[in-house]
């Protein structure tokens, strides 16, 4: 039986409680504005719930500090211009020892080559690392056409 990490089951638990908060919130700002709840500490209630909903991360935030090792942008000094077969131009690094077995690393969507952070910092120790830019995100410029996926490729 596999059982979830109790900081799993605790991030389900306080999204729940947020969206109460925040649903809560706004059923008792309303019910107040309408008429039907008519104390004030009922408007004062919803209006906190709200903003606790809007600022709570922020001030729970603020109890756990950074860490030493927070990811940053890290280009490497070794890089390549590359047209792609779609017109763009392609951003590519090169990192680690030249000998060494080659790893090629592309990123997801929306994201650029210093994503891999973390895996570039320990992999460049003993592997060539290559990390490119996807058409159209991080250094990587547009294709020609504007379209940034292979949809307008032919199939045979």
């Amino acid at each position: 039986m596999y059982l979830m990490p109790l900081s799993f089951l605790l991030a389900i638990v306080a999204g729940l409680i947020s969206m109460v908060f925040l649903v809560g919130g706004i059923y008792i700002v309303w019910a107040w504005h309408v008429g039907e709840l008519i104390a004030l500490s009922w408007l004062v209630s919803g209006i906190a719930m709200l903003l606790w909903s809007a600022l709570g991360r922020s001030l729970v935030l603020m109890f756990y500090p950074r860490g030493n090792d927070e990811p940053h942008v890290h280009r490497s000094e070794h890089t390549e211009k590359i047209e792609g077969a779609d017109g763009s131009i392609l951003h590519v690094e090169f990192e680690g020892p030249v000998d060494g077995p080659t790893i090629i690393l592309t990123h997801g969507w929306a994201l650029d080559s210093t994503a891999w952070y973390y895996i570039r910092r320990e992999l460049s120790k003993r592997y060539r690392l290559v990390l490119w830019d996807l058409p159209g995100l991080g250094k990587s410029t547009q294709p020609s056409d504007g379209v940034s996926d292979a949809s307008h490729v032919k199939r045979r």
